[in-house]
């Protein structure tokens, strides 16, 4: 296996983004630390609803970790403007806290034409979602005039959160991921996860830390964050690479036969994972 120029030469890539929707201060500190035990800086896009409140907790995340947008509403619009609204009373509330944003993700992963044309005016990189084009590397969406300027950085669409509600429990959640970043990293396609913090990933901090164990074990990554990567895409200038969901996406196994498939559905490209017969839910 060859280094790519898409990752800087090296032969796979390694990004986390921490979605904060809802502020756990616990959780937090617990996901902060497993990304701070293994000098990994993940790209965290807080909502600033809640967020507003946490200026220390925010602060301190800013410290070691890239800090962007979620909007101040978790919602995202069919109106330009309310779109750009939310997005810029979020953007205030984080410069009155010495944070300067280059970049928002979609609550929910949704981005529609609407939010295209408000990220338009906001003189930011990128964003990050999963509901919008069949790449899986970064490219520039259509806002139904003409092409974005905002790149958009897409992630792997399955999180811990849609995992347990599948059906999954812990120790197979860390066997999905672990799964999922080998295959990934075999397809030479960015392995760019996110998850949640708020009775997640901080409640269940194993997942986060076998996951970087995972890819501590791959030959030659490139770790960076989002925000870093985007910036080295728009520097470089790459054409934008077609490389199929459908190929490179979910990776489900149904426990009966052993064998390993791979799911999705294109009505919003969000991939799908089997649910589970068990009669135990891990949520507590």
């Amino acid at each position: 296996m060859k280094g790519l120029k898409q990752f800087n030469g090296h032969k796979g890539i390694f990004a986390f983004r921490i979605d904060l929707d809802f502020f756990h201060p616990k959780h937090v500190e617990k996901t902060l630390e497993a990304a701070e035990k293994h000098w990994i800086k993940m790209t965290w896009f807080v909502n600033m609803e809640t967020g507003q409140f946490h200026e220390r907790e925010i602060k301190r995340i800013a410290k070691t970790q890239d800090v962007q947008n979620h909007g101040f509403l978790h919602e995202t619009f069919k109106n330009s403007e309310k779109n750009l609204e939310n997005i810029m009373k979020a953007d205030k509330l984080l410069q009155e806290m010495d944070i300067k944003c280059s970049s928002f993700a979609a609550p929910f992963g949704f981005w529609n034409k609407e939010l295209g044309k408000a990220l338009e005016k906001t003189g930011y990189e990128y964003s990050s979602e999963f509901r919008e084009g069949k790449s899986i590397f970064p490219f520039y969406p259509n806002t139904g005039e003409k092409k974005a300027r905002v790149l958009q950085v897409p992630i792997h669409p399955i999180c811990l959160g849609n995992l347990f509600e599948s059906g999954y429990n812990e120790k197979e959640a860390i066997e999905y991921f672990g799964k999922i970043i080998k295959l990934l990293y075999e397809k030479q396609v960015p392995i760019f996860l996110y998850g949640h913090p708020t009775g997640r990933l901080g409640a269940y901090p194993k997942v986060l830390e076998k996951i970087f164990e995972k890819v501590n074990e791959l030959d030659d990554i490139w770790f960076t964050n989002l925000t870093d990567y985007a910036g080295f895409w728009k520097k470089k200038k790459f054409k934008q690479r077609e490389t199929g969901w459908d190929e490179h996406n979910v990776f489900v196994e149904d426990k009966k036969s052993k064998r390993k498939k791979i799911k999705a559905f294109y009505k919003g490209q969000l991939m799908r994972v089997e649910k589970k017969k068990i009669s135990k839910r891990l949520h507590k």
